[in-house]
């Protein structure tokens, strides 16, 4: 706790900018995954970054919860995760204000 106490205090000049010229609506991921990465748990990592108005908003890094029997089921396992992560915050956006409802991208 005290080590996040102090980066934050050391950060808090620190801002994420989106600038007006940019559409809000604009939500972008990319992800991407290792199939079989860890052998002797027989998973799979998958990782990605959403993007709103082109500025990064999120990142992830995990284990995958299902065993993928290939490489590309294990990168579908990853989309739907940067699927989840972008209707997510498609929804925080519209109730919030930010965003109306016929803003929201389609997946």
């Amino acid at each position: 706790l005290k080590g996040c106490v102090r980066y934050l205090a050391g950060t808090k000049h620190a801002a994420l900018f989106i600038r007006p010229r940019d559409p809000l609506g604009v939500i972008g991921g990319l992800g991407d995954s290792d199939w079989f990465s860890e052998e002797t748990a027989r998973k799979s990592c998958s990782g990605g970054v959403l993007l709103l108005a082109n500025a990064l908003v999120s990142t992830y890094s995990r284990t995958q919860a299902s065993d993928a029997l290939s490489s590309c089921e294990a990168e579908l396992y990853a989309m739907g995760s940067i699927s989840k992560g972008s209707m997510f915050l498609s929804t925080f956006l519209q109730e919030h204000g930010l965003m109306t409802a016929a803003q929201v991208p389609t997946i």
